[in-house]
């Protein structure tokens, strides 16, 4: 997360490090009311983020496992899970 050489690259730089001091930020107050064991990152960016949040977890499909498991309390038939 070091200043960047363009500005494309200061812009995409200064957004990973925006996101970083976010997450860092919410995790600072969440720990005044309970402790946090991990953080799972899913998203386009996930990957680069990871290395700079601590302790985290990839978790690339948390959203299509959440549907997938919501559509099977609703008593929809579905195929299982086949994680690539």
């Amino acid at each position: 997360l070091v200043p960047g050489r363009s500005t494309a690259e200061a812009v995409g730089h200064g957004v990973s490090l925006a996101l970083v001091g976010a997450v860092q930020l919410a995790l600072a107050g969440a720990r005044i009311d309970h402790p946090v064991d991990r953080v799972l990152l899913c998203g386009g960016d996930a990957a680069l983020l990871a290395p700079h949040i601590g302790k985290a977890e990839l978790a690339p499909d948390l959203v299509f496992e959440g549907l997938l498991r919501q559509a099977r309390l609703e008593g929809f038939d579905v195929p299982a899970y086949l994680p690539s």
